[in-house]
């Protein structure tokens, strides 16, 4: 026969648990405010998305998307590819497959680049999640995780952009500031996560026919996508 627990005493456990948890909610919520101390106009890295769905879709589109929904912030500064790819050079470092925390965290530290933004995209059932954790690169502790869900393929983006978003507030970028952060990321970019892929993939490609011709080709599926046409102007009107 199973003992039932008296009532002032399943109280007091669920009272205990309130507190605990609450506790570390506040613990949480004060080392995201205050521990990487970030000031306006700070530099932070961003790592390649970790991918753990089965879709490579996903595969460098939503880093270059991310970059895209913080580029418009007067308050936090994206240290740009082009230094990414110099500081790798300097480090003997320039083959690799993935740009992830523990490489972006070594680059952070040398080019003295306060954070480092590490994400990841899961996905159970057609839900998807995406995950933001701000790393203070020398202890590579996270002091900010956040994560946003997607009901679906088509939400991705927009859940990006909102994730983007509270990552900046949180970082301290005053509401007034994110309300002038322009279009949302599905219409800066493009709705189709395809051709984003493409874009994308543009930047890697070794020989500028291929470059071209993945650019060609992602504006063959978003004719509307500004991005890739003025990219595919540049290749034939460089300066």
């Amino acid at each position: 026969m199973r003992r039932r627990l008296a009532w002032p005493t399943l109280v007091a456990g669920t009272l205990v648990i309130l507190a605990a948890v609450a506790g570390g909610l506040y613990w949480s919520s004060a080392v995201s405010e205050n521990a990487l101390a970030f000031k306006e106009r700070d530099w932070i890295v961003l790592t390649d998305f970790e991918n753990l769905t089965n879709d490579a879709v996903f595969d460098r589109s939503l880093r270059l998307a991310l970059e895209v929904a913080i580029a418009p912030s007067q308050f936090v500064n994206v240290f740009p590819p082009t230094r990414i790819q110099e500081a790798l050079q300097r480090m003997q470092r320039q083959k690799i497959d993935r740009f992830d925390e523990a490489l972006a965290s070594e680059v952070a530290l040398r080019e003295g680049v306060k954070g480092v933004l590490s994400c990841s995209i899961a996905e159970v059932g057609g839900v998807y999640s995406i995950t933001a954790r701000l790393v203070e690169p020398q202890s590579r502790a996270a002091v900010l995780t956040e994560s946003e869900p997607a009901k679906s393929k088509d939400q991705v983006l927009t859940a990006l952009d909102a994730l983007a978003t509270r990552v900046r507030r949180k970082l301290g970028e005053s509401l007034d500031g994110l309300a002038n952060q322009g279009v949302p990321l599905p219409r800066a970019t493009t709705p189709s996560l395809q051709a984003l892929k493409l874009y994308a993939d543009s930047f890697r490609a070794t020989d500028e026919r291929d470059s071209g011709d993945l650019l060609r080709e992602a504006i063959r599926m978003d004719p509307d996508f500004a991005l890739a046409h003025a990219e595919l102007g540049r290749a034939y009107y460089p300066g």
